[in-house]
């Protein structure tokens, strides 16, 4: 029988485009969430600030993080419509709903969307480096005796279309990468111990980065050109323990 052509696939849960670009999975996933902040705030009345993170860890993160080691976006558009759906929730918490984004997720002691979704591929990107997890594509770590272990960035052809090279960029094996290698050193150099260690160790250095995310209407002015870690890491005050 002939293969009948399908512009959107979904397997294992991720809507894969012909476009090679994740943005039908992500309008779904934003649809998904704001689905279920909204069945949220009509079913329960309270809006104290434990059972309504306890609801959004528990109902909603999910959906917004499940397998995003692979759709991350690097568009800020795409970023800016994931993060408001968290905005839109946090400011029907009681006395914060005042507070500025980046003061709620402070004061909340929560990361940006955009923050959680780097963190996790940087979590595995160690799992692979640590034979922890299958690897994926061209991930391959190198030991230099100064600045310790750090991994390869595969090289994209210059004569490439610029779709091809935006889409390469964004991709795993080369923003995952560039993610782990702009760690402190002794994060990098972590192995043979658990996973857990190493996720807190990653978190005691992610705390100490502004998180800033821009989202609709927000007109603060942000320390770096985005959010991401590659550009906000320089404001760390990251001390080793």
């Amino acid at each position: 029988n002939p293969i009948k052509k399908s512009d959107h696939v979904k397997d294992l849960g991720v809507h894969m485009s012909s476009s090679g670009t994740f943005t039908h999975h992500i309008n779904i996933t934003t649809t998904k969430a704001m689905q279920l902040c909204g069945w949220i705030l009509r079913t329960f009345t309270t809006r104290e600030t434990l059972p309504m993170l306890t609801l959004y860890k528990s109902l909603v993160i999910p959906h917004l993080d499940y397998c995003s080691q692979l759709w991350n976006p690097n568009s800020a558009g795409a970023i800016t419509k994931l993060e408001t759906v968290q905005r839109n929730f946090l400011k029907k918490i009681r006395n914060i709903h005042k507070l500025s984004y980046w003061d709620q997720l402070r004061h909340l002691k929560l990361f940006s969307l955009q923050r959680r979704r780097e963190r996790y591929r940087i979590i595995y990107i160690w799992k692979i480096l640590e034979n922890l997890a299958p690897t994926v594509g061209e991930i391959k770590a190198m030991n230099h005796i100064r600045f310790g272990r750090y991994c390869y960035i595969p090289n994209i052809k210059s004569t490439a279309p610029a779709r091809i090279k935006t889409l390469r960029y964004a991709s795993f094996p080369i923003h995952a990468a560039q993610l782990f290698n702009s760690l402190p050193e002794d994060i990098r150099n972590m192995t043979g111990c658990s996973i857990d260690t190493f996720k807190s160790q990653l978190d005691c250095y992610l705390h100490t980065i502004p998180d800033e995310p821009q989202i609709t209407g927000y007109t603060a002015h942000r320390r770096a050109e985005t959010n991401s870690i590659l550009d906000m890491g320089y404001l760390s005050h990251y001390t080793p323990l």
